[in-house]
Formats: C-alpha cells, sequence, structure tokens
C-alpha cells in the first residue's frame, strides 16, 4: 500500500481546561492512501510516543493491501494498533471509497447532511474568566448550544459558580434560546454527582455529561435513580459492546472517532445505542475540520453534534492543508463533493 504520513503540533488559540488538564496544542497527524489514482486522506490525535506510532501505523500499512475499511479496522487492531491509530487509516479509507465512488461520504453511507447544529466549549476557568469567555463565544460565534465543561479539583462550588457565571453572561449579553449542557470529564464523586445533578436541573441544563470516572462504572446505576436530567457517558463508552453494561444507567452516550476507531465503529455504536433506546452525540479530540467532515457524515443519525475544537485551531501554521468545513450561526456547513472534503497539497 502506498501511504505518506504527516505530523503537525497544531496550537489552540484559547487553551483548553479540564477536569484532568489543561490542552494547549495537539499532535495531529494525517495520512494519505494512494491507490488507482486516487487518495484517500485520514487524520488522527496522538497524545504519547508519536514516532512509535507512527512506526506501528507504518509497519501495518507496508504489509497491508486490502482497500476495505471494515477489513482494515478489524486487521488493524488485530495488529496492535490503539483506536487512534486505526481511526487514521479508517477515516483514510472511506474517504478513499466515497471519492473511488465519486460521492461524498454521507451520501456513500445512504445519509443525508444538514448542517447540523453544534456546541461550542467553555473550559474550566475562574468566574471571571468563564464570564468573559462565554460572552466572546456568545459574540464570536452566535451558538445555539453551549458545553461547559466542569469537574474542576477545586470542588463542586466552584463548578457552581461557573454556571451562575455563564448564565449571568448569557443574560446580560441578552442571549435568547441557547441550550446548556455539562461535561464533567470524569470529576466527580458519586456524592457530589448527585448533587449536581439535582442543582443542575434547576439551573436548567439539559444533560450531563460523564459525571462520574470510567473506573466508577458500576457507580452509574446508583446515580440513575431519580435522576432529573439525563446522563450521557464518554470516556466509559469506548466500543458498541460496552453499551451492553451501560445502557441500564444512562440516556445517551457521545461517541468519538479516534476513541472507537473510526467511521466503521462508530456505525456501530450508534446502531446499538438507538437498540438500547439511548440518545447519541458525537464529539472530538481537537481534530481539525478534516476528521470533523467524516464525523458530521453521521449527522443525520445524531442527537447532538459537538465538533466545535476546529474553529479554536491556528490552522494558518498548516497552509498545505484544507478541509471544506465551515461553522456560521450555531452550525457547521459541508462544502465538499466526494469523499469526506478535505484536500491536502
Amino acid at each position: 500500500m502506498k501511504f505518506e504520513i504527516v505530523h503537525k503540533f497544531i496550537s489552540k488559540k484559547v487553551p483548553l481546561t479540564i477536569s484532568r488538564e489543561t490542552i494547549t496544542g495537539q499532535n495531529n497527524i494525517f495520512l494519505k492512501i494512494h491507490h488507482e489514482g486516487y487518495i484517500g486522506i485520514g487524520e488522527t490525535v496522538f497524545d504519547l510516543d508519536i514516532e512509535k506510532s507512527i512506526r506501528k501505523v507504518s509497519q501495518f500499512l507496508e504489509s497491508y493491501d486490502d482497500y476495505s475499511p471494515v477489513k482494515a479496522w478489524e486487521d488493524a487492531f488485530e495488529f496492535g494498533l490503539n483506536s487512534c491509530e486505526v481511526a487514521l487509516i479508517d477515516t483514510a479509507l472511506w474517504d478513499l471509497l466515497a471519492k473511488k465512488s465519486n460521492m461524498p461520504l454521507h451520501q456513500l453511507l445512504g445519509l443525508e447532511y444538514s448542517s447540523p447544529k453544534t456546541s461550542i466549549t467553555v473550559s474550566i476557568g475562574e468566574p471571571s474568566w468563564v464570564y468573559e469567555r462565554t460572552v466572546t463565544i456568545l459574540k464570536d460565534y452566535n451558538p445555539s448550544i453551549l458545553k461547559i465543561k466542569l469537574g474542576t479539583k477545586d470542588g463542586i462550588e466552584k463548578d457552581k459558580a461557573s454556571i451562575i457565571s455563564i448564565k449571568k453572561a448569557i443574560s446580560d449579553y441578552g442571549k435568547q434560546d441557547l441550550e446548556l449542557f455539562v461535561d464533567a470529564n470524569g470529576g466527580w464523586s458519586l456524592e457530589d454527582a448527585k448533587e449536581m445533578i439535582s442543582w443542575l436541573a434547576d439551573q436548567g441544563i439539559i444533560f450531563v455529561e460523564q459525571p462520574l470516572a470510567p473506573e466508577d462504572n458500576c457507580l452509574l446505576k446508583e446515580l440513575c435513580v431519580d435522576r432529573k436530567i439525563p446522563i450521557y457517558v464518554d470516556e466509559s463508552c469506548c466500543f458498541a459492546s460496552d453499551l451492553q453494561h451501560l445502557h441500564e444507567a444512562v440516556d445517551g452516550v457521545n461517541i468519538k472517532l479516534l476513541k472507537c476507531g473510526g467511521i466503521t465503529e462508530a456505525l456501530r455504536i450508534i446502531h446499538a445505542a438507538r437498540a438500547f433506546d439511548l440518545d447519541v452525540m458525537m464529539g472530538c479530540f481537537g481534530e481539525t475540520a478534516g476528521s470533523l467532515t467524516a464525523a458530521t457524515s453521521l449527522s443525520s443519525l445524531l442527537d447532538y453534534v459537538d465538533l466545535d475544537s476546529f474553529i479554536n485551531l491556528e490552522m494558518e501554521t498548516f497552509a498545505s492543508y484544507k478541509a471544506n468545513l465551515s461553522y456560521s450561526e450555531g452550525r457547521l456547513h459541508y462544502k465538499g463533493d466526494k469523499g469526506i472534503g478535505v484536500g491536502y497539497e
């Protein structure tokens, strides 16, 4: 298989603070697979040993000659690649297949595309900073949905102060009909989660994402009893098989292509979630618009879209790469005509 791999560190315009860490940028990896005059493009993010991951992906591709995305997904995991590494290959092969079929990926999958709404994220910070950041987001992006990061190590009273600051900013700005949901990134204990979910319901929050750490999955059933707002999981669910053990304790799942290995498994998770009558959201890990065009290809199957990472990246440092995805007035707009809509010189 003929291929090229490019590594680029891309900084965030505004650092993102979650319960575990502050992220100032990430190592984005781009793959080009050449076949029969077409080029399939994939993207992922590597956090750990970048060179080791690139070597592993290269070793797999050098000895591989099957261009079927589903078969490659299975073989890549069997080879020993992790989810982020598999997603790089999976996305490129779906892009390649759609380009060969002369249609955008969503059309290849038999789906419609309707410019989905996406949430914009407000990260953890001091109440005064959170207020100013919220005003800036409202002014610059005019979102219809805000995702609020909570789970600060300073405790739930600080989390409550953030919510109060954000609601004040929204009120002072005069924004109407704005939906708010919360992502704790596993930063709460069971007792704190119970208190926060009850309190957040009174604040008009529509749902809470990942209130407990994945190692506390066994406590979700207790948390879901008499819950006042829905509970979604993110880090707790990587693959469709995880829902067998989670579906009775949650109301929805957040899928990420890099967490499950790409489009192939994302489709399986969606079908499994629907079989268990769960809501479905698609999230991101700091990818550029390239990977996010692949994610938005599934938007007609989703209840919520949280694909805003690309608008917070310093992409002028990567001029040779262009994705046909844009954001305006709270929605994502795809302008490509085939594949996942990515150009790469």
